[in-house]
């Protein structure tokens, strides 16, 4: 029973980064409620995942609660991580300029 816990901590200590990930795939022009979206499905598929592994590692069937329950936990820890930690830091403007770039208007 332990090594299913385990899988359920580490679902939900992927949520802080979550955050940074969404800063990395993300441009900075993008509005907050498209970021917040991305942020929402990446929390609902790391439920998921926890969930799917939990019950196949038990050989029981999927549990949807599971599921909704890590991916909120996962989505209120990255949502803290960022407005706490990787905001005020400035690991978000990083991020945001790391992989993807927002165009230049050069004839302004």
């Amino acid at each position: 029973m332990a090594g299913f816990d385990l899988v359920l901590i580490l679902g939900l200590v992927v949520g802080p980064a979550l955050s940074l990930v969404v800063g990395l795939v993300t441009k900075a022009s993008w509005s907050g409620t498209t970021k917040g979206l991305l942020l929402t499905a990446l929390s609902a598929l790391d439920g998921f995942l926890v969930a799917w592994e939990q019950a196949a590692g038990a050989g029981q069937s999927f549990d949807w609660r599971t599921a909704l329950l890590v991916a909120v936990g996962a989505f209120l820890a990255a949502q803290a991580a960022h407005d706490r930690v990787w905001k005020p830091s400035g690991l978000t403007a990083a991020a945001q300029g790391a992989l993807v770039k927002d165009r230049v208007d050069l004839a302004a």
